[in-house]
């Protein structure tokens, strides 16, 4: 009995043994991701959450979520960074991570990438985007970053007798906006928040005329197929001279250069604006609330995505690919469980289940490939807190996942499908160094280029400087060493 006793005794010590083993081989990852204004569940948080739980049990990774602030999430991640503090960061900002990659803090994942179980577009991505070395992971996403779309109080037009055409040209428009000016002096024509919306250019607000011009993104490819800095182009003059004179004229609101989104809608409800330019975003999550006719449709106000320009280019621009990147960090222990914790988030299935819980549980998969929500407790958290979901935990968004996510947040059929060929149209304006390799040549400067730009730009707009600055505002840019800079950019795009 005894003997019998012992044997068990031991297995029983080798069983906790092993167990012991297999719990300490369990690894953790410190991950590091932006924040959002999202408030969570009441009794979660980042950590604690029906998302993290799928993770860990999908991959069998312990995963410490990290959300960087609102406010400064730079600097926050630099001093994570500094104390190796963080194994795996996602980050949106190329140059962020590029940053990292050039001090040295980030890992080749070239290695490791292809037999980690990448999904197929992320993996074509980012190996399209990436120079020899892997420090980042691209996540499929939106094909534009500069979606300013026109929008404009159709009931006012209609009442004026204004059309406008479907295909709308630089001049169409131009002809518009004078239209209403005459048929509604006391209005403004054109309203912009140009403390808002991202531009490369610094005229915010107003990157659809900047395209339209072929000047939408710093740099373009010429027809000798060198790279040449698009605002020392005669293009770039035209353009300013242009926005000016729609300023000097009073088509363009004279609050302009102050305007935020807040301030603009006490002029759309009172109809101060005639028109708008403003992100495809910004009128979804700020606007839309505020455009609505007394059935709370929005069917008064119009979007127009596309404006063709002098070059024959779309008022779009090919901006960021991806909606995520991923690294980790030079530091980070266990690289196996990093990759596997990359990967796995690069599924379709990871982000339907972001958006829609599990399937046959809390929604179910409908022939058209949509998704309805169940009558489940956690079904209707999603109905009310997907895009928290979406916000903390999601890398990637295909075309196919982007239009099922939306099409539930627009108040008609015909704004969505407005938007998503905006989202999608084909861009004839593409950054030719979107995602380029550290270049100290230009990089060092781009910062002052864009300073002087915006000062120029600023002055021009106001009259307070002629069109004839033009000229000085190139000779500054110079001065900054320009040429240096561009020529360090041609020789890494004319290699291949």
């Amino acid at each position: 009995m005894k003997r019998i006793f012992a044997i068990v005794l031991g297995l029983a010590l080798v069983l906790s043994m092993v167990t012991a083993a297999f719990a300490e081989e369990r690894p953790t990852l410190r991950v590091a991701y932006p924040g959002n204004q999202h408030a969570f569940l009441e009794g979660e948080d980042e950590n604690n959450n029906h998302i993290i739980r799928y993770i860990e049990e999908n991959t069998g990774i312990d995963v410490e979520w990290i959300l960087l602030p609102v406010e400064d999430s730079r600097g926050k991640l630099n001093l994570m960074m500094a104390a190796q503090e963080v194994d795996v960061v996602f980050y949106g900002d190329f140059q962020t991570l590029l940053d990292y990659n050039t001090e040295g803090l980030l890992l080749d994942m070239a290695p490791y990438i292809d037999d980690a179980g990448f999904a197929e577009d992320t993996l074509a991505l980012t190996k399209e985007c990436t120079f020899g070395e892997t420090f980042a992971i691209f996540y499929p996403g939106g094909q534009s970053d500069t979606t300013v779309v026109w929008m404009y109080n159709k009931p006012l037009l209609d009442a004026a007798g204004i059309e406008v055409p479907e295909d709308l040209t630089l001049d169409q428009w131009t002809e518009i906006l004078y239209k209403i000016q005459e048929a509604y002096p006391d209005k403004i024509p054109l309203a912009a928040a140009g403390q808002t919306s991202s531009s490369n250019l610094m005229l915010k607000g107003m990157d659809n005329i900047y395209a339209a011009y072929g000047i939408a993104n710093t740099t373009r490819v010429t027809d000798d197929g060198s790279l040449e800095f698009t605002a020392t182009t005669d293009d770039m003059r035209q353009c300013l001279e242009f926005i000016a004179k729609l300023y000097a004229d009073g088509i363009l609101d004279p609050e302009y250069l102050v305007s935020t989104l807040d301030t603009l809608v006490p002029k759309i409800v009172n109809e101060q604006i005639v028109s708008i330019n403003a992100e495809w975003y910004d009128f979804t999550g700020t606007y839309m609330p505020y455009m609505a006719d007394e059935d709370g449709e929005v069917r008064d106000w119009v979007q127009v995505p596309i404006i063709i320009g002098t070059r024959e280019t779309t008022g779009q621009t090919l901006g960021n690919r991806h909606r995520q990147l991923g690294a980790i960090t030079a530091q980070c222990q266990n690289v196996e469980a990093a990759m596997k914790l990359l990967a796995f988030m690069s599924t379709d299935e990871y982000y339907y289940r972001i958006m829609y819980g599990e399937e046959g549980v809390d929604s179910v998969k409908n022939e058209d490939g949509t998704y309805t929500l169940l009558d489940t407790p956690l079904a209707k958290a999603y109905s009310t807190n997907g895009t928290l979901f979406h916000n903390y935990y999601s890398v990637k968004e295909s075309k196919e996942l982007r239009c099922m996510r939306l099409r539930g947040t627009y108040a008609s059929e015909d704004l969505f499908n407005v938007n998503i060929m905006n989202f999608y149209a084909p861009k004839e304006v593409a950054d030719p160094i979107r995602v380029h390799p550290y270049t100290p040549e230009y990089d060092d400067i781009l910062s002052d280029l864009m300073d002087t730009i915006a000062v120029y730009s600023a002055k021009i707009l106001t009259g307070e400087y002629d069109i004839s600055a033009f000229d000085d505002m190139v000779a500054e840019l110079d001065g900054w060493g320009l040429a240096e800079g561009l020529e360090a950019l041609n020789d890494w795009y004319t290699a291949g």
